[in-house]
């Protein structure tokens, strides 16, 4: 029997940004952001797979009216068709934002924000049938691809190690857009001896260096449109990732409600259509895979995955009634 595992792919990717770019840990306007999200490839008829991840992050310490700390934590996992190859991944994230405030209609907000994050993390791969054959998995990625090599495992094997990521981010934002590009370096640390790191690459666990761009651009008081990018480089494959979301706000009462649908496109000819609700501060997508021209038995042609998410308001500010004074 062969079996070739597919790496876990979102394409609800804002959902998650510490998945994206450690750097953009705990940049939210908000005490705490939570995340959970869900994604099956249910028409592949023969390696069929389903990934699934939550994740938390928050500003954690204010360094005067400069910057702020933050930290996050992320669990990712997934399992692939009835050899039972499963992928557990945990990470823990910290940035630092050099974001000075500045005072713009009663309210203090960071204009521009550069920051500098770091992560660790957990990745384990494992089996249980005897002479199953599998490629690249990467339970982080939220994109396919990975090394074409194949890797023998016996019954109860597993392969683990411990990784560390990197990366940097640039925001401004004014009131009428605001974007953000930012560099990603993951996969930092190596295995010293060949077996060992062409069993890494073979995972999905080589260096990898990314690069993405977003943007959040104001049409008027009632429509925006919010495109998003993202190309990552390793030593087997390239991958592009990109589209945009056209969004509908309508107020209601003392909140809004805004709609989405996006339509993506990612490498490997797949194309996406998304669509999304947010009231308040809960949102939630859908999103709809579809793959297009020659497509593989063990790939299939259909994904649907599923995003919900959560911000937590901050504070009242103390001194904003005596400001308006």
């Amino acid at each position: 029997m062969q079996l070739q595992a597919q790496d876990n792919h979102y394409t609800l990717i804002s959902y998650n940004p510490q998945a994206i770019n450690p750097a953009l840990t705990g940049q939210l306007d908000g005490r705490l952001r939570a995340a959970a999200g869900y994604r099956n490839n249910y028409s592949s008829p023969i390696i069929p797979f389903s990934s699934y991840y939550f994740s938390a992050d928050a500003p954690v310490k204010q360094v005067d009216n400069y910057g702020y700390f933050a930290a996050g934590a992320m669990i990712n996992g997934g399992n692939a068709g009835a050899g039972s190859l499963q992928n557990f991944a945990a990470d823990l994230s910290l940035a630092y934002h050099i974001a000075p405030l500045t005072e713009i209609d009663d309210k203090m907000v960071a204009e521009n924000d550069l920051s500098m994050g770091v992560q660790g993390g957990y990745r384990q791969a494992s089996i249980d049938l005897s002479r199953v054959y599998f490629g690249s998995t990467n339970t982080t990625s939220f994109i396919p691809g990975g090394s074409p090599g194949l890797y023998q495992l016996g019954i109860g094997n597993q392969y683990s190690r411990y990784i560390v990521n990197t990366g940097f981010t640039f925001t401004h934002r004014n009131r009428r857009y605001t974007y953000t590009a930012g560099l990603g370096i993951d996969n930092l640390t190596q295995p010293r001896d060949d077996a060992s790191r062409q069993l890494s690459s073979t995972l999905g666990m080589d260096k990898r260096i990314s690069v993405m761009a977003s943007a959040n651009i104001l049409l008027d008081e009632y429509f925006s449109v919010r495109p998003n990018a993202y190309f990552l480089s390793a030593p087997a494959f390239n991958v592009f990732f990109g589209g945009a979301d056209l969004c509908l706000r309508v107020p209601v009462k003392d909140t809004s409600v805004t709609l989405s649908i996006g339509a993506w496109y990612r490498s490997g000819n797949v194309g996406s259509v998304t669509v999304g609700v947010q009231y308040s501060r809960y949102s939630f997508s859908i999103a709809y895979d579809n793959a297009f021209g020659n497509v593989t038995t063990s790939t299939g042609r259909g994904a649907v995955e599923f995003a919900l998410h959560f911000i937590l308001p901050p504070l009242p500010d103390p001194t904003a009634y005596k400001k308006k004074k």
